[in-house]
């Protein structure tokens, strides 16, 4: 708080906020327990990705948050002060591609994506995902959990695009 980062509540997480950064992943677990989570299904792909940019915002924010000391505002590279809605770090942003990379790299260690190039995509379309929030933070109309939603829905479109509609 006394870099100005805390979120609102003192730091604490509202329902709102936690059903749509873990809802939409908790969706796809159930939905994957009837499909059977396998290798190459695009459930377990998708649970791979939506973990993935979870870690990938959550590490950028709180470590970037402790750490990051020049605080920039993405796309211009303006300053900004610490705690600025879409504000980010160069500690901030290497957290958040190395929390993606390992949240990747369980998936593929919990056989949810097959080892190879596929986990190279699953953590950037998570990193991207939260790059992409923050630059939606910047909108005086974006919510908080409006933006948690659309980082654990991005990846999934991401995937599909790179995977060109299909992800076997």
């Amino acid at each position: 708080a006394q870099r100005g980062v805390a979120e609102r509540r003192r730091g604490q997480r509202g329902a709102a906020e936690v059903l749509a950064k873990g809802g939409v992943l908790l969706v796809l677990v159930l939905q994957g327990f009837g499909a059977r989570l396998t290798e190459g299904a695009v459930v377990s792909w998708a649970v791979a990705a939506t973990l993935a940019a979870a870690w990938a915002d959550t590490w950028g924010s709180e470590l970037g948050g402790l750490w990051g000391r020049r605080v920039f505002r993405l796309p211009d590279g303006v300053a900004v002060p610490a705690g600025t809605p879409g504000g980010v770090s160069a500690v901030g942003l290497l957290a958040s591609l190395v929390g993606a990379l390992l949240a990747a790299g369980l998936g593929a260690a919990l056989g949810l994506v097959p080892v190879g190039p596929w986990v190279g995509f699953v953590a950037f379309a998570g990193f991207l995902a939260s790059v992409i929030e923050s630059l939606l933070a910047r909108s005086p109309s974006a919510t908080h959990a409006g933006r948690n939603l659309a980082v654990t829905l991005l990846p999934l479109v991401f995937l599909v695009a790179i995977g060109g509609g299909s992800l076997q």
